[in-house]
Order: C-alpha cells, then sequence, then structure tokens
C-alpha cells in the first residue's frame, strides 16, 4: 500500500519512560512501521503519543506543521471522577496521583487532532465521565477504536509442552499492580484444590511498590496470601521473563486466569488467546470485548462509576470465589472447543500486521 508521504513519530521507549503493556505495544507499533517505511525519528508530520505522557515540546513547536493522534492507554481510576474519591487517610495518594493524571489526559484530549481509544470501555470511560466531568466540548475530532494486536506467528499454540500431571495448569500473566487482584487468586485456587489436588499457578510478572503499606512489593504480598493458604505447592512464580520466552511458558499452561476489572485491553490477554488459551475473566472492562463470549466470563456487580483505588487492598472489589471455581470447571469439560475458539478469535481480529493497518489507515485520514 502506498502511504504517499505520511511520516510518523511515535512515543516510545527513546521518548519517554514506558513500563508493561504500553511499553510493549508501542514497541510492536514501532517495529511494524518501520518494516512499512513511515516510521521517522525526527522527520515526521504525524504523531502517535500516550494519553498519560506529556507531548513532547519538540512535537509542540511543530504543531502547525503535522497532526497529533492520542491513543488512550490505560486507565487510572474506574471512575475518573475526582470528586467521588473518599477523602480517607488510605486515599490520599491515590486521590492526588489521579487528578493529577486525570489533567494530563484532559489536556491532550485538547490538544489532539485524532483520538485513538484501545476499546469500547475506554471510550465510554474517557467520553462519558471522564471529558464530561471536565465540561470538555468533544467537538469534532476523529476517533477510532483500535484493539492491541500480537504476532499471531510468534504466540501460537505449540503441542508437549504442559506437564500433565500438574492438571490443570493455570496462568497469570502481568505486572502484580492491586487492582488487577492476583492476590485473590489463592482463595480461588484453595477451593479448586479440592477438585484437583495437584493443579499448579504459573505466575509471570514482578511485583510494584506498594506506597500504603511501606513500599512492600506487591508481589510478596501475592506470595503472603499463598503461604497463609498452605499453597505453596501449587504455585511457581518466574518473575520478570522475557517477552520472547513468553509463548513457552503461555502454552505450558491449559488456561489463563485474570481477575482485572477495568483493563481497557491488556496485551496478555490477546497473548494467551493467541496460544490457545481460554481466558477466565470479570465481565466488565475491556476484556469481554477481546474474549467476545460470556461463556468464559463471571459475572461481577462492579460499579464502575464507583471509585477504587489501586493500591489499597481493602477496598477493592471482593471476589465471590465459588463463582470462579464453578466457571472454571465449566471450562474444563470443553478446554478443547474454547482452546480453539480463543486462536482462531485472536487470529481474526488481532493479528499485529491488521492493527499496524489500522493505525496507519487512520493516520493518513
Amino acid at each position: 500500500m502506498d502511504y504517499g508521504e505520511v511520516k510518523i513519530g511515535l512515543m516510545d521507549s527513546n521518548v519517554t519512560k514506558l513500563k508493561g503493556g504500553p511499553l510493549v505495544f508501542m514497541g510492536r507499533l514501532k517495529e511494524g512501521m518501520i518494516d512499512k517505511g513511515v516510521y521517522s525519528e525526527d522527520n515526521f508530520n504525524k504523531w502517535i503519543n500516550l494519553s498519560f505522557k506529556k507531548i513532547p515540546k519538540e512535537v509542540l513547536k511543530r504543531r502547525e506543521d503535522m497532526e497529533i493522534i492520542v491513543r488512550f492507554d490505560g486507565i487510572y481510576n474506574v471512575s475518573l471522577v475526582p470528586n467521588r474519591i473518599p477523602k480517607s487517610l488510605k486515599s490520599i495518594w491515590d486521590r492526588a496521583f489521579f487528578i493529577y493524571i486525570n489533567n494530563k489526559i484532559v489536556k491532550n484530549y485538547k490538544i489532539a487532532d485524532k483520538i485513538i481509544y484501545q476499546s469500547e470501555f475506554s471510550k465510554f470511560h474517557i467520553e462519558d465521565l471522564l471529558l464530561k466531568r471536565f465540561k470538555v466540548d468533544l467537538g469534532n475530532k476523529k476517533t477510532k477504536i483500535i484493539y492491541n494486536g500480537i504476532d499471531i506467528n510468534r504466540f501460537k499454540p505449540e503441542e508437549n509442552l504442559k506437564n500433565t500431571s500438574n492438571f490443570p495448569n493455570i496462568l497469570v500473566s502481568h505486572r502484580m499492580v492491586p487492582y488487577k487482584r492476583a492476590h485473590q487468586i489463592p482463595q480461588i485456587v484453595s477451593k479448586l484444590r479440592n477438585y484437583y489436588p495437584n493443579l499448579k499457578v504459573h505466575v509471570v510478572g514482578n511485583g510494584v511498590k506498594n506506597p500504603l503499606y511501606f513500599n512492600e512489593s506487591s508481589l510478596d504480598y501475592f506470595k503472603k496470601q499463598v503461604k497463609a493458604l498452605g499453597l505453596d505447592e501449587n504455585f511457581c512464580f518466574y518473575g520478570y521473563v522475557e517477552p520472547n520466552n513468553l509463548p513457552k511458558v503461555y502454552n505450558s499452561c491449559d488456561f489463563m486466569l485474570n481477575l482485572s476489572y477495568a483493563d481497557p485491553c491488556p496485551n496478555v490477554v490477546i497473548e494467551a488467546m493467541a496460544c490457545g488459551l481460554p481466558v477466565i475473566a470479570p465481565n466488565s472492562g475491556g476484556i469481554p470485548e477481546l474474549i467476545g463470549t460470556s461463556e468464559l466470563l463471571v459475572n461481577e456487580e462492579i460499579d464502575l462509576v464507583k471509585f477504587y483505588p489501586m493500591f489499597c487492598y481493602e477496598d477493592l472489589p471482593k471476589i465471590e470465589s465459588d463463582k470462579y471455581v464453578e466457571k472454571i470447571l465449566q471450562v474444563l469439560e470443553k478446554l478443547q472447543f474454547y482452546s480453539q475458539y480463543c486462536r482462531e478469535r485472536a487470529v481474526k481480529n488481532f493479528d499485529i500486521n491488521n492493527i499496524i493497518e489500522e493505525y496507519i489507515s487512520f493516520a493518513c485520514e
């Protein structure tokens, strides 16, 4: 495809410090745009910025000569409505952080010529909650929903990597930020072990320092919950795993368990699906849009307009572990069917080559 004179600059790890999902996806986007000959580090006429990062001064100086596209990456408070945050001692840090981030997001929205959302969920929370709260005129900005993408030829099913003696092998993969609720997984495993005593949970990802708990690592907190329930033999912690090694770890598992209730479009869910892993998750956030069927979702009555903190374990929504156990047992009965379904859906909807084409096409409009 001929892209004419379009050259695109990206906010990547060379421009600003990125972590987790944003770092991974922007790296994939950059690699693909280099291959298609549209990427430029300095001579660009389109710029893609992340919503929670300042637009570089060098870009703003050239404002009249280019288009700025803001990609809304992540939701840093489920409600995004600062005046709904309770004024308790434990919420002071969260309150200050969210107000700071929200103001930055609003500022970037106003500057942007075009907007990319990661999911319908992300679009709703930005436009219907945050921007209305700040009385921002949505105007006639061009917007588009573009999901994240992965290399479906690298993330693909591989046979004979599973240890059948530990069936089922359960994958948990993401940074252990408290609001993803990984620390509640031991409650599920404790009950599921009554049906599968040799099950194994494979945990991929590092912890973060929790400012509300004397900077204790969230991964260490997770491990404490495992130990308290006597589940040490059922958990294996890998820490950070290099991206090139992720497919091997994924393919050693039978399904993914993800308790995050507000993620707009997590890379790990798409990666797992591409490897043929069914993903069991709550019916909130952007994950249901990725999975595409309620048969893998657990119904949680979570009020997403209510404030939930990022770091206070006690104030996060509590899971009903029996519901998750019931769902897992149902999925395991039709594991091959759901495995094939997830692989086919990932190939059809999340091929990184198609996603990059969508980005470029939108930039060229």
